[in-house]
């Protein structure tokens, strides 16, 4: 009886932990298809994608009739499948637009639920015979389908895109581009392609690998493979952006306020904010410095009480069971009194992220909802 119920156990977890990490995506990697692949435009054929305007994605597959779209050898040069048989090709850019962008599109199996976090991610590698490289590759998670006029239109902005906007050039390894995002409720449609006007786009210009048969194509083409969105309840980190080390970038946001503008005492404290890095409550230099400021006011203001309140990004508040925005409050409100401040003009709040500075859910971003704020309450 007893093996009975810790299998049972042991039966319950493992189900808890597949559900935390099912993606929900349909057919991430392409491989699904209806039928062999024989020309381009083909993303129809496979499971659950689409394109929302006129120039369909390509499809990719082992099983391709016709060799120009088969895996790994086809017209754009060489590239393994990051995983499976499959993978999807986009054009992002071309000279003069001569030719038009492709974009992709999919239904998620279910809607984004309010104020939860997501990870989306996708993996893209640049084709060996693209002469050019661009940056602007990204995505964007909608409640409705976007439409092509709003594509045409440079209307979408992806939320879903690197910090730096880099050009990825990368012609021999899959890259992945990831974010957080929280969700305002209601978001089910993911789109991926480059949305950005060509006047803002920035490229370079790649040469033909050695060995690679075929001409080089004046514009930037890539393969797209691996598409994920998970709640990130169910994953330890969403972080694509990384070191040479392999080491998760630091992200930490800094502001300064001019010196030069004519404020009073309280504005001066209302305009400053303490930032932290990710998951961390410690003070560096900056901070110390910015909060010496403040005390300094304080101090010669002993009728002025404060408000010291602590915040976190969404993420944080997904990743650790401990009080963040409470322990940076306290840290703060701490090295006001050792800096000479009145234990009696200081109070704390801590609102984790329910009142985030910003919904962007770049890194640099997310950096701006890692602070303490200060609020006057009362000047007796």
């Amino acid at each position: 009886m007893m093996r009975i119920v810790f299998a049972l156990a042991a039966f319950c977890l493992s189900a808890t932990v597949l559900q935390a990490q099912y993606s929900l995506v349909y057919n991430g990697g392409f491989d699904q298809v209806e039928k062999k692949i024989k020309e381009g435009g083909a993303i129809e054929q496979t499971t659950e994608w689409y394109s929302p305007t006129a120039d369909k994605a390509d499809l990719y597959n082992q099983e391709a009739k016709e060799e120009a779209y088969a895996v790994p050898i086809n017209h754009y040069g060489e590239a393994e499948a990051m995983n499976g048989s499959g993978y999807a090709g986009i054009l992002v850019f071309s000279e003069k637009e001569a030719q038009p962008r492709q974009y992709l599109q999919t239904k998620l199996r279910e809607s984004f639920d309010a104020g939860k976090v997501y990870c989306v991610k996708f993996h893209v590698r640049l084709s060996e015979l693209s002469k050019h490289a661009a940056n602007n590759i990204g995505a964007i998670v909608t409640t409705k389908k976007i439409s092509s006029n709003e594509i045409e239109e440079y209307s979408i902005q992806p939320t879903i895109i690197h910090s730096q906007n880099k050009v990825y050039e990368e012609q021999f390894d899959w890259v992945a581009i990831c974010k957080t995002i929280k969700a305002e409720g209601g978001e089910r449609y993911l789109t991926i392609g480059n949305f950005a006007n060509q006047d803002d786009m920035q490229t370079e210009k790649m040469k033909k690998p050695r060995d690679t048969p075929g001409q080089q194509q004046r514009h930037a083409y890539y393969y797209i493979d691996d598409v994920s969105v998970y709640n990130m309840a169910g994953i330890e980190e969403c972080d694509c952006e990384r070191d040479a080390g392999g080491k998760t970038l630091a992200v930490k946001y800094t502001k300064n306020v001019s010196t030069e503008m004519e404020i009073d005492a309280s504005e001066e404290i209302g305009l400053t904010r303490i930032y932290f890095p990710h998951l961390a409550n410690e003070l560096d230099a900056q901070s110390q410095a910015d909060i010496q400021k403040v005390a300094s006011i304080l101090k010669q203001n002993p009728d002025i009480v404060i408000e010291v309140t602590g915040h976190t990004d969404p993420l944080e508040e997904m990743k650790t069971t401990s009080d963040i925005s409470k322990n940076r409050a306290i840290v703060v409100r701490d090295a006001l009194i050792a800096a000479g401040v009145d234990s009696r003009q200081l109070k704390t709040v801590n609102k984790a992220d329910s009142d985030t500075a910003t919904e962007d859910a770049t890194s640099a971003g997310q950096a701006k909802n890692r602070r303490v704020t200060f609020v006057i309450l009362e000047e007796f």
